[in-house]
């Protein structure tokens, strides 16, 4: 029985067979399971009404994620986005239920679940990052008063406060999920505009923070991205002594498995461009499964990817095919979505516009527009992420 599983998840079965009952009594317990977990993410939720087995079954979504991964099932996302109204335009917006929308977006059926409101007349900055892991969602970057942020348990359906260690302030740093856990990197240091090289991990299962070893250089601003079980840091800018910024075109590679932090020279310099007045930011990278990086040029929607092998990057296209500037008034983020990369358009005065295409070997991107209802009347990101569910 449950062939093919590791023996934690065979324990987890055992233990799931003595607290509930079954799910279809003519069944024995480990098909039923399998006929669950091969259902799409929209349709389990409607199996959650059958009984209450059932909607304990559905409610247990890292069995489920377990159990799918065991039969070489595809891993299922989400993607959480935040959108804004601009016409309430300044540097800080006042997140009122009327002005931004928070929303969950499943890029197979493309249905809407519109979260409650986690920064009620809360003053935020324009840009926010944000990260998920382990059926969470994180906003570190919400409050400029208080030490701490809003995680979003996807199971329990609810926004909560996380605390920051004691001294720490969450603005201006780059993060970003590996496992389960969040890794913070950079900012400033309080409100003297002095860049951080602290480095902290949030370990989502246990509620506890981290402290890792300092960057090996201070960066604000900077962009967090995982790929192949490493955290990178990339890019950003510190302060000169005559208060000028002083552009990073490097970017820091940490793994956890040795502790360390490498610092990889001239990481942004060839190919991509950089000036003071183009910076890189949290959403200009992204990675998809298959261990590819890509980024987005700072100054139009030209996709550039990283050759691994030569440390260089090569172009791949534009983002809806064709070149804009932008100057034009137009902004993207781009998200790795498993083996998609998905990008979103948006143009302050204007409109939301989603593509997403499947990255080939060696082919130019072909992307495809996504028709997403419910982003009509907003024309600014505040913040995205994909969300393994």
């Amino acid at each position: 029985m449950w062939s093919g599983l590791s023996k934690n998840m065979m324990r987890t079965a055992l233990r799931m067979d003595e607290s509930l009952s079954p799910l279809l009594p003519s069944l024995p317990h480990e098909i039923a399971w399998r006929c669950l977990v091969t259902l799409p993410p929209r349709n389990r939720a409607i199996a959650s009404c059958v009984s209450r087995a059932w909607a304990n079954a559905c409610k247990n979504k890292s069995f489920i994620r377990s159990l799918r991964r065991s039969l070489n099932l595809p891993t299922e996302y989400c993607i959480f986005i935040a959108v804004f109204d601009s016409r309430f335009n300044g540097d800080y917006i006042h997140a009122t239920q009327h002005n931004t929308k928070w929303l969950l977006l499943d890029p197979l059926s493309l249905g809407v679940q519109v979260l409650p409101n986690p920064l009620s007349a809360i003053s935020v900055e324009m840009n926010l990052c944000s990260a998920a892991t382990n059926n969470q969602i994180f906003l570190p970057q919400v409050n400029q008063t208080k030490e701490g942020f809003f995680s979003y348990d996807t199971v329990a359906g609810r926004w909560k406060s996380v605390e920051l260690p004691q001294g720490k302030r969450c603005r201006r740093f780059c993060c970003a999920e590996m496992k389960e856990f969040v890794y913070l990197c950079g900012g400033l240091i309080n409100f003297t505009g002095e860049a951080s090289r602290s480095a902290l991990r949030y370990d989502s299962r246990n509620n506890q923070w981290e402290k890792l070893p300092d960057m090996i250089m201070p960066r604000i601003d900077c962009a967090g991205v995982r790929m192949n079980d490493k955290f990178y840091a990339i890019g950003g800018y510190c302060h000169s002594p005559r208060g000028f910024p002083q552009i990073h075109v490097s970017a820091e590679r940490f793994d956890p498995a040795t502790g360390q932090w490498t610092l990889l020279p001239n990481f942004c310099t060839r190919g991509l461009r950089y000036a003071e007045d183009s910076a890189i930011t949290e959403s200009d990278f992204a990675a998809v499964e298959n261990k590819r990086l890509f980024a987005v040029q700072p100054e139009s929607n030209e996709v550039m990817e990283l050759d691994g092998v030569k440390e260089e990057w090569r172009h791949l296209g534009y983002i809806g095919g064709v070149c804009e500037m932008r100057e034009c008034g137009n902004n993207y983020k781009i998200l790795g979505v498993g083996s998609e990369l998905w990008a979103i358009q948006y143009t302050v005065g204007k409109s939301i516009k989603i593509y997403s295409c499947t990255p080939g070997e060696l082919e130019s991107l072909k992307w495809r527009q996504i028709d997403v209802r419910g982003l009509e009347r907003f024309d600014h990101v505040l913040t995205g992420t994909t969300v393994e569910v």
